[in-house]
C-alpha cells in the first residue's frame, strides 16, 4: 500500500514580530520551523517573496505521513 501524506502551507508571516515596527528575527523563524519539525512536518518546498522590504518572508509546503498528528 502506498504511503499517504498530509500537506500544510505555511508562511513566515505566521511568526510574531517582536514589535510593530521591528522585523521578524531569524531565531524566531527557526523556532517556528523547529516546532513544526517536532510535530512531524518536513519542508518540501519554499518560495521567498520578492518585492518586499522584509527578506525573511517566505511561503512553504510542509508534509508528513498521514496519521502522525501530535497534540
Amino acid at each position: 500500500m502506498a504511503a499517504k501524506w498530509e500537506y500544510r502551507l505555511v508562511s513566515s508571516l505566521e511568526v510574531e514580530k517582536p514589535g510593530m515596527f521591528k522585523a521578524r528575527r531569524i531565531e524566531d523563524i527557526e523556532a517556528y520551523l523547529n516546532k513544526l519539525g517536532e510535530d512531524g512536518w518536513q519542508m518540501v518546498n519554499a518560495h521567498f517573496a520578492e518585492g518586499t522590504t522584509d527578506p525573511t518572508v517566505f511561503y512553504a509546503v510542509m508534509m508528513r505521513p498521514k496519521g502522525e498528528a501530535t497534540a
